[in-house]
């Protein structure tokens, strides 16, 4: 639809698919779409009718991916499920726990993130 013609000039999509979203407000959860492109990740909000909008556009350079908890804040929450890992925006200082449906897609998910973040900040 017209709504994904702005992301085809992003280049082909490395790995996308819906990832469950932990952060400060966002307990127990709550489910968003991912698109992993070269250079940009970009988040989509699930609206009615099964419609994906574009929600947030991060570039991978300013990203950090985090396998293992750092905050302590978050522990006390144990909000850490089997199959999570940490997206640290840098210029924010934000930090989001993603949490993926099994162990083989989150280390897809995380081995894709590393080597296009990677890729990213050496252009």
């Amino acid at each position: 639809g017209p709504m994904l013609a702005g992301l085809y000039n992003l280049g082909t999509i490395v790995i996308s698919g819906p990832l469950l979203v932990i952060g400060p407000r966002e307990i127990p959860g709550k489910l968003y779409g991912f698109a992993l492109f070269n250079s940009i990740l970009v988040v989509f909000s699930a609206k009615k009718r099964g419609i994906f909008v574009p929600e947030s556009w991060l570039a991978l350079r300013q990203l950090q991916v985090c396998d293992t908890i750092t905050s302590s804040q978050q522990q006390q929450q144990q909000t850490h499920h089997k199959h999570a890992w940490q997206l640290y925006h840098k210029p924010s200082g934000q930090l989001l726990e993603l949490v993926a449906t099994s162990k083989q897609e989150k280390r897809l998910w995380m081995r894709y993130l590393g080597e296009c973040i990677e890729g990213s900040s050496q252009q």
